[in-house]
């Protein structure tokens, strides 16, 4: 299928090159669920590459509530289980107890990988303490930049595609 136009911005989805223009439009126009849920706190997109893309607030801890309220913005996001990108402020932290919680599949069911991007060095330090105590049930991996974890959540979906 030639792209639409003059198309500069191209994705390459299950090995063929398309517009993302073209691609985003088509599919949003065919949407019957919402792509974005927000309050406060935080952020949760279904993105047109197929992972969720949540976004902390800045100071905040992250509670067990605030877990299952994104739980259920997932669920309203269409329940799919999708790798989970969160992108989180310097200052936005996890409680062990938290940690604990969603380590567990059961805790984050829509949740089939975990790429998160960190930004200061408590949360670096946060992160090796989660992977090396806590023990997460699904792929789990911190990133500096968001680039570099889009790539991985990319190389996870064509593992389970």
């Amino acid at each position: 299928m030639p792209l639409p136009g003059k198309c500069r911005d191209v994705v390459l989805l299950n090995n063929c090159s398309i517009c993302y223009f073209y691609l985003t439009s088509h599919l949003n126009s065919r949407r019957a669920v919402p792509d974005t849920i927000e309050n406060s706190r935080f952020k949760i997109t279904l993105n047109i590459l197929g992972y969720y893309e949540l976004s902390v607030a800045d100071n905040i801890e992250i509670t067990i509530d605030d877990v299952k309220h994104i739980v259920e913005a997932q669920k309203e996001l269409g329940a799919q289980r999708l790798p989970t990108l969160v992108a989180t402020m310097s200052n936005a932290i996890l409680s062990a107890e938290t940690m604990s919680y969603i380590s567990k599949n059961v805790n984050f069911p829509y949740s089939m990988a975990g790429a998160y991007v960190v930004s200061s060095s408590s949360q670096k330090m946060l992160s090796n303490f989660y992977l090396k105590l806590k023990n997460p049930e699904r792929p789990t991996k911190f990133f500096n930049s968001k680039e570099e974890a889009v790539k991985w959540i990319m190389e996870i979906k064509a593992k389970h595609a």
